[in-house]
């Protein structure tokens, strides 16, 4: 990746997490990020679309995100069941109730 097109990702991330960061999470006890809450929700006919809730962060948010990876959010707790990366500098983490 060009330092160029480095720069203007890493801007644009930022810009994403400022305007629509709506939690604060801790992973693994002590790293804290903001991130992008989505609650699980249903399609048409009551089909389930995901079964836990996710959160988008940085992916440099913590050193090794990873499934198994404990995140808190409002003082529950949450296990990393996939971790998502856009390749682009964020991570989407699939959530479990740990």
């Amino acid at each position: 990746m060009s330092a160029l097109f480095s720069s203007a990702v890493r801007r644009a991330n930022a810009a994403v997490l400022e305007h629509l960061a709506d939690t604060e999470v801790v992973l693994d006890g002590l790293v804290g990020a903001r991130g992008v809450w989505r609650e699980p929700h249903e399609l048409a006919l009551g089909m389930v679309d995901t079964s836990g809730p996710s959160v988008m962060v940085a992916a440099d948010a913590h050193p090794e995100i990873r499934r198994g990876l404990m995140v808190e959010r409002a003082g529950v707790d949450y296990r990393v069941i996939a971790a998502e990366p856009d390749g682009f500098g964020m991570v989407s983490l699939r959530l479990e109730r740990a």
